[in-house]
């Protein structure tokens, strides 16, 4: 009769493993940095993040043919972007296109990071409990089923669209 056999995974076979079905997101300020390096007026600042922020298709295709007249080389080097990284129009999942939460996450945790395991964890632990307890008084203080910042966008939102 067999015994079932063990398998020992490392670290890196698991993550690997597991970070190839995550849909990976790219940071539109830092994409942009790299923008500035290369094409340092205004105007493809305002090119590429109305390309970033187009919600659309047509809308991205009709910026990128702004900026194709424009400069060439500035719409290839977007061209190389893949779409589904960072542009509004491709990401359904949310609108943020920023990566804030998690550098405002690290920045907190500088604290902790010196500390033996345990008490890093247990810092991380006191700090979202703290998070949470904050939130939930912002909640406590909402009138209706929306937070205040939701209720400010879906009524410009509103508004917006009975101009229609």
């Amino acid at each position: 009769m067999e015994e079932p056999g063990v398998t020992i995974l490392t670290c890196t076979q698991i993550l690997t493993s597991h970070l190839l079905v995550i849909d990976k997101r790219l940071c539109i300020r830092h994409i942009y940095e790299n923008v500035k390096k290369l094409f340092k007026t205004k105007e493809y600042k305002e090119y590429f993040w109305r390309c970033a922020t187009a919600t659309t298709i047509p809308e991205f295709e009709a910026i990128m043919v702004e900026l194709w007249n424009c400069d060439i080389k500035a719409y290839q080097w977007l061209l190389k972007i893949p779409p589904k990284h960072c542009y509004k129009f491709h990401t359904a999942i949310s609108d943020m296109l920023l990566n804030n939460l998690c550098e405002v996450f690290n920045s907190k945790l500088v604290n902790g990071r010196d500390k033996p395991i345990i008490n890093c964890l247990e810092f991380i632990r006191e700090y979202l409990m703290q998070r949470i307890c904050n939130v939930m008084k912002v909640l406590n203080r909402c009138q209706g089923p929306l937070t205040p910042t939701s209720t400010k966008i879906l009524e410009s939102n509103t508004t917006l669209v009975s101009k229609c």
